[in-house]
């Protein structure tokens, strides 16, 4: 005996049918049960739409994933308003029977206006082709204002960092605040160079530039500096050091950012020897921008700060270089007048003595000359020796140049 079972009439929630099959015989009645599983799928949706806050004039993304626990294939199609800002996609295709992998579907919404709300109808089945019933899903979205200032120590609004004249070897920070003036999170990248470095990001479409980093990498920032002093090693055309390269900042609250200039002459190459230039004529300007850029934040609010500085040579002069006091009596005493000139027209110079000499005194021992201004300490004694000079940073620390006047 053969019983088939045709399950093509049976409505698709019909999950089991059964009957039974009386069997008649001399001896009696056999009675046989029978009963069919009929394939159903079995679709679940995980996730919400729920977008929050959002930036105005920004994008979101959200991910809901379609799974088909069931035992039969099925057709899906998500439908919504298309007059709205909301995007999905994929918005249609199959679902196979017992797939446990989740199919993510992302719907990304564009915020135009104070209030974004409305539904997504999920329709499986035959409701792909009548377009009735289906589930709901709600999604909303609050849009509020979001936007980031720049702020000297002065808690003024800042639209540079210039540095000013600076000596070669000298090394001067200056530390900014960055306001984050939204009730967002935000995530912040920091890339800098020269004009002529920066001009092809500058000049990228708007629409892609918060886009091309990874908020996700948490190398973003050691790669980007690594860059930076690989490029400015060779040449020493990068003065500028900025800290931190990347962040976050809570909503209503500031961040700081410290800018470093340390200015250095172009290195000198082995070769043949000629007199040093001016100091005014080894001035190099360095001209370089700092983008700031926001992810997931418009467009508009990357902030573009130009950094400046100078750097020059440190110019004193002694005049005479070799001091001669001829023959000295006994318990007698000689001084000369040693002149020491500031060659530099616009930073003054700090200079002091390295060492008193056994049978010489220079005095006064240090001092500072401004710019293009002449000091005459005095030498005095009866020996011959060299009187060593050293031209330091106005803070006392590092020496910028060294003389010897025999």
């Amino acid at each position: 005996m053969q019983v088939v079972f045709n399950g093509e009439h049976y409505q698709g929630g019909t999950e089991a049918v059964s009957d039974r099959v009386i069997i008649q015989a001399d001896n009696g009645d056999i009675e046989l049960p029978l009963r069919s599983v009929v394939p159903k799928a079995d679709v679940v949706v995980a996730g919400d739409l729920m977008f929050g806050l959002l930036p105005m004039d920004s994008q979101a993304t959200k991910v809901i994933s379609v799974m088909n626990k069931g035992t039969a294939a099925t057709n899906f199609k998500i439908d919504w308003d298309r007059s709205t800002s909301l995007q999905v996609s994929p918005a249609a295709g199959q679902l196979a029977a017992y797939d446990p992998s989740c199919s993510g579907h992302e719907c990304q919404l564009s915020s135009t206006q104070e209030e974004e709300e409305g539904e997504v109808t999920l329709l499986l089945g035959d409701s792909v082709l009548s377009g009735e019933g289906g589930r709901k899903l709600v999604y909303s979205a609050t849009v509020v204002k979001q936007s980031f200032e720049l702020l000297s120590p002065a808690k003024v609004p800042l639209h540079e960092v210039d540095f000013g004249p600076q000596l070669f070897g000298e090394e001067h920070s200056r530390t900014i605040t960055l306001l984050n003036n939204g009730p967002i999170e935000a995530k912040y990248f920091i890339t800098y160079g020269s004009a002529g470095e920066m001009r092809g990001k500058l000049e990228q479409d708007k629409e892609t530039a918060s886009s091309l980093h990874d908020p996700d990498n948490p190398y973003a920032d050691l790669i980007l500096a690594t860059r930076q002093k690989l490029r400015s090693k060779a040449t020493n055309d990068n003065p500028f050091t900025i800290d931190p390269l990347t962040g976050t900042i809570p909503p209503f609250t500031q961040a700081p950012i410290t800018f470093k200039f340390a200015p250095k002459d172009v290195p000198r190459r082995k070769g043949f020897v000629a007199l040093l230039p001016a100091a005014d004529a080894t001035t190099r300007i360095f001209d370089f921008v700092a983008l700031i850029e926001f992810p997931g934040c418009p467009p508009t609010t990357r902030i573009k700060l130009p950094v400046k500085g100078k750097g020059m040579a440190t110019a004193l002069k002694a005049d005479p270089m070799s001091l001669v006091f001829g023959d000295v009596p006994t318990h007698g005493w000689a001084d000369q007048l040693l002149m020491l000139h500031n060659t530099n027209t616009v930073l003054p110079v700090a200079w002091r003595g390295v060492k008193q000499l056994p049978y010489f005194n220079l005095m006064p021992s240090s001092g500072t000359i401004l710019a293009g201004q002449t000091n005459q300490p005095k030498a005095l004694g009866s020996h011959s020796g060299a009187i060593p000079l050293q031209v330091t940073s106005e803070a006392g620390g590092s020496v910028l140049q060294e003389l010897q006047v025999a």
